[in-house]
């Protein structure tokens, strides 16, 4: 975008205002809680503290897929106490990752709404963090200025039914 060879993209944003672009947010993915084998000792817990889970491999996809965003997780982490002994790549296939999971040697940072299906335990659980929330959003993203196209593409996200937050 910077070079100007892309006119807007979609981006995982973890601070408001985007500093040097424009951008509207379109879905709130606030990270909450985290993924957890259901054998696990802290999954007998109604909430957990981040630092606990640092003998667990963390399981992110985040490395390889948005490489601007890791250092912001991990950065988050750190500022939660947590700097996690062991990582581990994330496989593309959700039931890849729900194997690795449900072993007994993994966990991942998830939002609410990717939490809702493991909310009744089956191998693995969502428990929320004690922590503050980690602030992500969805967003379109652009240089200023807006165009006649981006405002179209911002109307047409509304229209689509995405829940886009007031900006």
């Amino acid at each position: 975008m910077r070079e100007r060879r892309v006119d807007v993209g979609s981006a995982f944003i973890a601070e408001w205002p985007v500093h040097g672009f424009s951008a509207h947010r379109l879905i709130d993915t606030t990270i909450t809680g985290v993924l957890l084998p259901a054998s696990h000792p802290l999954s007998r817990q109604a909430s957990v503290s981040l630092p606990e889970l640092r003998t667990l491999s963390w399981l992110n996809s985040a490395s390889r897929r948005w490489p601007g965003f890791f250092p912001i997780l991990e950065a988050a982490l750190r500022d939660r106490g947590l700097v996690p002994d062991r990582r581990l790549e994330r496989p593309r296939e959700t039931p890849t990752m729900n194997v690795q999971i449900a072993a007994g040697g993994a966990w991942a940072l998830v939002s609410e709404a990717i939490a809702a299906p493991y909310r009744n335990p089956n191998g693995i659980v969502y428990r929320p963090f004690r922590e503050p929330p980690i602030p992500c959003w969805l967003a379109l993203v652009w240089l200023p200025p807006t165009s006649g196209q981006i405002d179209r593409l911002v109307l047409a996200a509304g229209e689509a039914g995405l829940t886009v937050l007031n900006d």
